[in-house]
């Protein structure tokens, strides 16, 4: 079984007047190129985490190598990126998207909460799903769920460093306990469904030209 998550995140939490007004788009405007990244991560909780970036948009692909829990027990793992922004540009988070397959006996259950906010905003992307099994025999099954940001979104600050602070969270609970729940985020296969997913993680963003810069142009 395979869980992977897709993140598209666009982080609007800014300093700068009339911002409001100015175009937002899925991609890097040009004339402009991001700076560096940075992710940070606990590998004794995460596992393995390989991050691949586009250069295009700045959407970045994480993927996990082994992070899942089984029988009755719980994991959890903390995500952080930074990017240094040019002078003259802000991001804002957008969606979060999760895509994988989990698989529990009768009398089993299996939890999904995972959230992403951009580091001083208020309000945050959640997604938490739970699905249960009354019926007898083994359950497999896929899902892609999905979450857009509907608050106001707050932007980075204008040339700044965005910082981007997630996590997630999967429960497996078995009853009795000779049962098996099982949930996975990554490439361990450890699950029963037919088709296997991809462990990847999808972060997007979206990015708006400062007022003062817009004004430039």
């Amino acid at each position: 079984m395979k869980l992977a998550a897709f993140f598209l995140l666009g982080l609007p939490f800014l300093a700068y007047a009339g911002s409001e007004q100015a175009m937002i788009s899925n991609s890097v405007p040009e004339g402009f190129e991001l700076q560096n990244f940075r992710f940070i991560y606990d590998e004794a909780t995460c596992g393995k985490i390989n991050f691949v970036l586009n250069p295009r948009n700045g959407d970045c692909s994480v993927e996990f190598e082994t992070f899942h829990t089984m029988g009755t027990d719980t994991a959890s793992c903390d995500l952080t990126i930074e990017v240094d922004l040019p002078p003259g540009l802000a991001m804002t988070p957008s969606r979060l998207t999760v895509e994988g397959d989990y698989q529990f006996d009768d009398g089993g259950s299996i939890t999904l909460d995972a959230h992403y906010t951009l580091e001083g905003a208020a309000d945050r992307i959640v997604l938490q799903r739970y699905w249960s099994n009354t019926d007898a025999g083994l359950v497999s099954n896929s899902f892609l769920e999905e979450e857009l940001w509907t608050a106001p979104r707050p932007f980075s600050p204008c040339g700044g460093t965005a910082v981007f602070k997630g996590s997630f969270s999967l429960g497996a609970s078995s009853f009795p306990l000779q049962k098996q729940s099982l949930i996975d985020i990554g490439k361990a296969n450890l699950g029963a469904a037919s088709e296997k997913k991809a462990p990847i993680a999808y972060w997007g963003w979206d990015y708006q030209i400062c007022k003062a810069e817009e004004a430039k142009r």
